[in-house]
């Protein structure tokens, strides 16, 4: 019998999530930078995030679920300013990625007007930026399921 069919026969009622392929986005998961204007003086901060998505397709109980992809959650502190982006098209994510691998971003809303530069931090100065600027223990978030690791905006 099938792998996707459940105790006695039946469909389960919720797949199991597909693998995951490799996405270059994955190294920038939990990372943080430091954010600095076009001259180089330090504004900010950026905490990156990333999640596997997959669409749910079917009816009653046959579903099914699309390959997945990588979203992006971004949290920023700019001048002291909180500001959060969801980027979930594969363009958009795409396209981010190729700026962090440069170290440049693009604040949403912004993006025609300001490009920051970044300078990723090393792993201890991460944890205590985003506990101190986000108030979020990275070191505890990295460990979750990915099911568990939903956040709340600070």
């Amino acid at each position: 019998m099938s792998e996707e069919w459940g105790k006695n026969g039946f469909m389960p009622w919720k797949p199991p999530f597909p693998p995951v392929p490799p996405h270059p986005a994955q190294t920038f998961d939990f990372s943080v930078a430091e954010v600095l204007s076009p001259d180089g003086d330090p504004v900010g901060h950026l905490l990156v995030f990333t999640e596997p998505y997959a669409r749910v397709a079917g009816r009653l109980w046959w579903k099914t679920l699309s390959d997945p992809y990588m979203t992006l959650e971004f949290w920023s502190s700019i001048h002291g300013e909180f500001d959060d982006a969801f980027l979930s098209t594969r363009e958009d994510v795409d396209a981010a990625v190729e700026g962090l691998q440069r170290g440049e971003w693009q604040p949403s809303g912004q993006r025609a007007t300001r490009t920051y530069l970044l300078r990723w931090l090393h792993i201890d100065d991460s944890r205590r930026v985003s506990t101190d600027v986000f108030g979020l223990d990275v070191a505890a978030c990295s460990r979750s399921t990915p099911a568990s690791r939903r956040r709340s905006r600070p």
